[in-house]
């Protein structure tokens, strides 16, 4: 899939400001320890999906 902006926060994936997508094995391990089936994250909205998942580990 070639996206132009994230599937998840409709961040652009374009130019200097621009966010990458995540590879899709961190993108399986966000949708399972979240519950979620989204196609896609990038380095923007993933961090606070990660820390989330890393809190939950923390307790």
């Amino acid at each position: 899939m070639n996206y132009d902006r994230c599937p998840n926060c409709n961040k652009s994936l374009n130019g200097f400001l621009s966010a990458n997508l995540l590879l899709q094995s961190k993108v399986d391990f966000i949708n399972k320890h979240l519950n979620e089936n989204k196609d896609a994250y990038c380095t923007s909205c993933s961090k606070p999906l990660l820390n989330k998942i890393a809190q939950h580990f923390n307790k």
